[in-house]
């Protein structure tokens, strides 16, 4: 057994003050890629972690994922959208890594965007401040 919507929204709810974010968070869902290793200069290898969004704010996201990540690490990250349904391309810092409660061995980790030439973050920005206005 997982953690459902329900599982995961009151660990959201609980921990909303412990990981120092204080801004707006909405609901996330969204499938997350972290490259963990680059790709050489063709394209070909590099490693990512599939995570997916548990909320999501304009500074950063929280993730579950089936590996932890090394706090301080800083990794290209892109999102998958369903509306607007496109791919967004940033850097992220995790700021903490720990393991879930639960029989699944899944780690939540927070994610801190940094603002970055060559990234999507603006995009990202006008995207939250749109669904908040929802």
């Amino acid at each position: 057994k997982g953690y459902g919507r329900e599982s995961i929204n009151n660990m959201t709810n609980n921990n909303k003050n412990d990981e120092g974010r204080q801004e707006y968070r909405l609901e996330g869902g969204e499938v997350v890629y972290i490259e963990l290793e680059s790709s050489d200069t063709q394209g070909l290898g590099g490693k990512f972690l599939i995570s997916r969004c548990v909320d999501i704010s304009a500074n950063g996201f929280q993730v579950v994922a089936d590996e932890p990540l090394q706090v301080e690490a800083i990794h290209q990250v892109c999102i998958q959208l369903d509306r607007p349904r496109c791919s967004i391309y940033m850097v992220a810092e995790v700021m903490w890594s720990r393991v879930c409660e639960g029989e699944y061995n899944e780690y939540m980790i927070g994610l801190r965007l940094y603002e970055s030439k060559d990234t999507d973050i603006i995009k990202w920005k006008e995207v939250i401040a749109e669904r908040c206005t929802r």
